[in-house]
């Protein structure tokens, strides 16, 4: 089928895999289904190569760890079709995206997104963030739009004028280094100049983790270091100056963004020390 798309999920843990699967079950049709592992550290769960073998997914294990980036692009290469849709392995499908992406691309669009949304376990958490961090939790907000855990493309389009992901901005281990979806969504849309952003919704069940300042703050150090290897520190601050601006009425949230954008400055130095150590 000309419009039918390629599914692809890049994960380090199959078992973090198993709920996606069983949610895109009764969506699936004649949709090819990739699953790439990066690494060999989990594979020990009978429940998930069973999960592959009754749903038909085409399995590929990267047996060193190689990044984000490297398994994005090799799924390119691994579709059957030219239509390509990345789901993260954290999230769930509650309604049929697969459809809404394909009836996009039928109709002209080359490239699109879908919301993002807290599962209602988490509705009540995140709150001490100002508005504009939700990103930070991988969750979409009035303020921005998160492309990274599912967001489809023709392939061909991406192939023809050059445009992957870029390795050094996706993540690996256990640096928390972003932005290689952004740049290559930009990328992209500066090619084709049109582009899509679904109403439907998906839940995404990221680690709890990312709810303690612990993890606020090292992420925010990363996205520093991110944009400077984007060459978007100035683009970068002026968004990070904004998103701790929304919160004035309140002092506490205020301050916490000041502290996250002093913190990511900080990390833009250092990826600029890191660059002069190694020149």
């Amino acid at each position: 089928m000309k419009y039918s798309l390629s599914v692809v999920i890049c994960s380090i843990n199959p078992d973090n895999c198993i709920r996606l699967l069983n949610s895109l079950k009764r969506y699936i049709t004649n949709q090819e289904i990739i699953i790439i592992i990066d690494g060999r550290k989990y594979l020990n769960n009978t429940q998930f190569f069973d999960l592959c073998n009754t749903m038909r997914v085409r399995l590929h294990i990267n047996y060193k760890n190689k990044g984000l980036s490297y398994s994005r692009n090799l799924a390119m290469n691994l579709c059957v079709n030219d239509y390509i849709l990345f789901l993260d392995d954290d999230v769930l499908v509650v309604d049929n995206v697969l459809k809404e992406f394909e009836k996009k691309f039928i109709k002209g669009y080359k490239i699109g997104g879908a919301k993002l949304s807290f599962p209602p376990k988490y509705k009540n958490k995140g709150k001490w963030l100002p508005k504009g961090y939700s990103y930070l939790f991988g969750v979409h907000s009035n303020e921005n739009k998160i492309w990274g855990a599912c967001f489809g493309f023709q392939i061909s389009v991406a192939k023809e004028n050059g445009i992957f992901f870029q390795d050094n901005l996706g993540r690996k281990g256990k640096q928390l280094q972003s932005g290689d979806d952004t740049l290559f969504v930009k990328q992209y849309i500066d090619v084709v100049k049109n582009s899509f952003f679904l109403d439907i919704v998906l839940y995404h069940y990221f680690s709890e983790k990312r709810f303690k300042l612990s993890y606020i703050l090292k992420r925010i150090y990363w996205q520093g270091r991110s944009e400077r290897r984007r060459n978007n520190f100035i683009k970068g601050i002026k968004k990070e100056w904004m998103r701790s601006s929304l919160d004035n009425n309140s002092l506490i949230k205020f301050l916490l963004g000041k502290l996250l954008m002093i913190i990511f400055f900080v990390g833009y130095v250092v990826e600029i020390l890191s660059e002069w150590r190694y020149k």
